[in-house]
């Protein structure tokens, strides 16, 4: 036997291609450095995926140069997949922040969504074009195109496609038909080009963020997507529709009404069932399921998510003249109805609903759910589940200490129920209640660590103190005669909330190691791990108090984003911190303020500092400031 020892470099090709295939783009680069073999493989999946990215008619011209002489050094054209047609111009960051994310990032599809005011003013002529069109005539592999941008997609370009590429798929990132807007009162009507955009065969999927009025203008822009999902698109399989306005308010939120209706068969004077296989639908009312299952036909859908309440009546409704048999994804925000017996019989119709779906590989819970509803889908669903993220479920009245046991908060019964009827769970994301690092906190992430498939975990941290949530110690009048008598149990309290929200980089470190180290021996590596910190916020504003201790904890409360790092014997995690909450000079001077203007001033510092001293070694509150730690985990 040879003892010659086999490197990745001696790798066949027929091996590093399916390795190729499963790595991203900047793994891929560094695969590309180890050798000529390396390189000669992976450049090939390199440019699978080629970005355009501008704003002008000049930085159009010079990116497309840059990539051709790229693509022409590395002769790829013919690897060229997909291509991204981006602005560099990207809309408010909170237009696309509304909806809860749980690590799945669900506002990413409408990303470069924008109103149409905001839309640029500068516009790229049809002439200027042409090279773009004359570099995708040379990608003869192309399969999608994703269009990212403001400007419209150039006529010839879309001809192009339709005539010569007619299975290229077109993915319409910042969707809207210009002419779909009118003057109040005035009736619609698409001129030409919006005609041919939205009856192109290519058109396979669309992202619309949609107000029914913008700038004294009626947007029929929503009723054009309905038609073109019931037929005028014959290519068109995804959409997804963000209200303007945040969908996050219980009781049921109605769109702005219109002026006039909109004309059917203004695109597609044949109407048919439409065949969508992804919708997602962040606005709505009790009767917009009812419509859009006469528009499209849900047994083919894939993917389903809904971000509106809905109530029990509306479960029930689904159960029982819906179908779902291609399902594999589901987002359901259960809440809402307003009668009692409604309210009542929201648990049992949500889980009712979830036993009629076949088994899920995804589900994503929001709102109104119980323990008993992740049973149901954990039993449900079984081994064919891949992805769960449970966000905090959302209460009539607001969460408090006395309630938070009926929450669905990761605790070990859960966790077994997952490691039972579950095995092949990749991604989990759970809300966690932090308990100052004891025993009991370790044991959960033992818990995470001891699922074989896990990868990827987000965990959305909290605290169980009552203040935290806001049932006790409402305003300044509660809160400074907490300091001022010195009682036990709520100066340990905070002493807990500190120690729960301290979170550096040792700490966020430890926990994944404490995670990674509970893995079988050849079970699935945990390759991230999310720790987002939560609800440090409260509601009587700068003047109390309590506001001033929230933001000394946000000054400690970071979330980290943790990833593996590969290639060592040991479990080594990179941290690295996202957006921290650093509280300013003014927040430390109010608590100041507050401690020095109380009835007994000497009390409430002595009472407040000593929870300092106690924590920190005898650090004054300025010396906390730059010099607080996190603890360890018990062992």
């Amino acid at each position: 036997m040879s003892n010659t020892r086999l490197t990745f470099g001696d790798l066949p090709s027929d091996v590093l291609e399916p390795l190729c295939s499963c790595l991203n783009r900047i793994d891929l680069l560094r695969l590309s450095l180890v050798n000529k073999k390396c390189r000669s493989t992976s450049i090939p999946y390199i440019f699978r995926t080629v970005n355009l990215t501008f704003s002008t008619p000049e930085a159009l011209q010079s990116d497309i140069e840059r990539l051709h002489k790229r693509l022409t050094t590395s002769s790829c054209f013919a690897q060229v997949h997909d291509i991204n047609i981006l602005t560099d111009q990207l809309p408010p960051e909170s237009i696309t922040t509304e909806h809860i994310d749980c690590g799945d990032h669900p506002a990413k599809i409408w990303e470069y969504c924008k109103f149409k005011s905001q839309d640029s003013e500068i516009s790229i002529p049809e002439e200027s074009w042409q090279t773009l069109n004359d570099l995708i005539k040379q990608f003869p592999a192309l399969r999608n195109i994703f269009w990212c941008h403001d400007q419209r997609i150039p006529l010839s370009l879309l001809r192009y496609l339709n005539e010569y590429l007619p299975r290229c798929k077109l993915h319409m990132r910042n969707f809207k038909l210009r002419s779909a807007y009118a003057l109040k009162g005035q009736a619609n009507k698409i001129d030409a080009y919006d005609l041919e955009l939205a009856t192109s065969p290519c058109v396979s999927s669309i992202a619309l963020m949609h107000d029914y009025t913008e700038q004294g203008y009626t947007n029929w822009n929503l009723d054009a997507v309905k038609e073109m999902v019931a037929g005028a698109a014959p290519g068109l399989k995804a959409v997804s529709v963000l209200y303007a306005t945040s969908p996050w308010h219980p009781g049921g939120h109605t769109l702005s009404q219109t002026n006039g209706r909109w004309r059917s068969g203004t695109l597609c004077s044949e109407r048919r069932l439409g065949a969508l296989q992804h919708l997602e639908l962040s606005h709505g009312n009790a009767k917009t399921l009812e419509e859009w299952s006469t528009i499209t036909d849900f047994s083919l859908l894939r993917t389903f998510k809904y971000y509106r309440f809905i109530a029990a009546p509306g479960f029930r409704w689904l159960t029982q003249n819906c179908s779902f048999s291609s399902l594999r994804t589901l987002c359901i925000m259960p809440g809402g109805g307003g009668t009692e017996e409604a309210v009542n019989d929201l648990p049992d119709a949500t889980i009712d609903f979830i036993r009629s779906l076949p088994s899920l590989q995804s589900v994503k819970l929001v709102g109104l759910y119980t323990q008993a509803t992740v049973r149901a889908v954990l039993e449900h669903c079984g081994d064919s589940l891949r992805e769960l993220y449970l966000a905090l479920p959302y209460k009539d009245t607001p969460m408090t200490f006395d309630n938070l046991d009926d929450s669905v908060f990761a605790n070990l019964r859960m966790l077994a129920l997952i490691h039972t009827h579950c095995p092949n769970l990749e991604v989990l994301a759970v809300p966690m209640l932090r308990s100052q690092g004891d025993a009991h906190e370790v044991s959960l992430y033992r818990s995470f660590g001891q699922m074989p498939k896990l990868r990827n975990l987000y965990l959305s941290l909290y605290g169980a103190q009552p203040f935290y949530w806001g049932n006790e110690w409402s305003d300044v009048q509660d809160f400074e005669p907490a300091l001022q008598r010195n009682n036990t149990d709520e100066l340990k309290d905070i002493h807990n909330a500190f120690v729960n929200f301290a979170l550096d980089e040792s700490l966020a470190k430890s926990i994944c190691y404490t995670i990674a180290s509970a893995k079988a021996l050849y079970s699935t590596p945990l390759e991230s791990v999310d720790l987002r910190v939560t609800k440090l916020c409260h509601p009587f504003g700068p003047n109390c108090a309590l506001f001033d201790m929230i933001k000394m904890l946000r000054h400690m409360a970071h979330s980290w984003i943790c990833t593996r790092r590969l290639g060592n014997e040991e479990e080594e995690f990179e941290c690295v911190v996202m957006d921290p909450q650093q509280a300013d000079v003014a927040s430390f001077n109010r608590v100041q303020w507050h401690i020095q203007n109380s009835q007994r001033p000497e009390d409430a510092e002595a009472a407040f500092g000593n929870v300092i001293k106690d924590i920190w070694g005898g650090m004054t509150v300025d010396e906390w400031r730059v010099g607080w730690y996190s603890f360890p985990l018990a062992e």
